[in-house]
């Protein structure tokens, strides 16, 4: 988890894939300067399994720029916008 930790701190936008949960509480305790721009809901009974979960984190430097366009969960597909003229 340090590792996981330390790797996220050091940037500002970050694809998470393999998740396996949808509550991501445990890791955002470590990292007080991200936050969630999305993420995708695993389905009831598919929790912990293997290629289930994808998240988008971003520091809070540049979250505000950031936002969820769509999910589509069934193909764990996030889009997320952000504004260029500001970044």
């Amino acid at each position: 988890m340090q590792e996981l930790v330390l790797q996220i701190s050091r940037r500002h936008l970050i694809v998470l894939t393999e998740t396996r949960t949808n509550e991501l509480k445990r890791l955002l305790q470590h990292l007080p300067e991200h936050v969630i721009i999305g993420q995708t809901q695993i389905p009831e009974g598919q929790q912990g399994l293997r290629g289930r979960g994808v998240a988008v984190l971003a520091s809070i430097q540049v979250a505000e720029f950031c936002s969820l366009f769509r999910v589509i969960d069934n193909i764990q597909g996030l889009w997320v916008k952000c504004d260029k003229k500001t970044l």
